[in-house]
């Protein structure tokens, strides 16, 4: 869910059957952040999307918005890199990246906040979108997405464009 934000920590609670989750956030600045994040990916839709385009083309027009506003955040991946991913308080301190927040809100973000931001944009342009969690060369945590168009499911990297890796639609379907 794109408008999950600001988890610090969670654990199950198996006597009393209950999730609990810790947020960096308090609930009034959740509520505050979610409904920004919802008032601009709205505006966004409704400057990018119109009726008469296909799923196809929605797909397209999210990923070149994506790639024309949103930078790549080299310096908090390098923060990150260089604690071997393990420092609690960086992540804490880059929140945002990691979220379609920092994505649609912020204009910079890590692949989980694009593949976030992605999904949110696709589903508000009614075309199904999930996040796919894995690993790049086996080692490197990474997110993107899969999009739903004509019947089947495509692969879509929109972290991974012409601004970060030099090649236009690098990993698009």
């Amino acid at each position: 869910n794109p408008y999950i934000m600001g988890v610090q920590s969670y654990y199950f609670d198996y006597e009393k059957l209950t999730l609990n989750i810790e947020y960096v956030y308090t609930k009034n600045e959740i509520g505050k952040r979610q409904k920004q994040l919802y008032k601009e990916a709205t505006e966004v839709v409704s400057s990018i999307i119109n009726d008469e385009m296909s799923p196809e083309e929605k797909t397209e027009v999210i990923y070149r918005w994506m790639e024309e506003q949103c930078t790549y955040a080299d310096e908090e991946w390098d923060a990150l890199q260089e604690q071997h991913m393990r420092n609690e308080q960086l992540w804490k301190e880059f929140e945002d990246v990691n979220h379609a927040y920092g994505a649609i809100v912020n204009g910079k973000a890590l692949c989980k906040g694009y593949a976030s931001a992605y999904q949110l944009l696709c589903y508000m342009a009614d075309v199904k979108a999930i996040t796919v969690n894995g690993y790049l060369n086996g080692n490197i945590p990474h997110a993107w997405n899969m999009v739903y168009v004509d019947g089947k499911w495509y692969q879509v990297d929109c972290s991974s464009n012409q601004n970060t890796t030099g090649i236009p639609f690098y990993l698009y379907y």
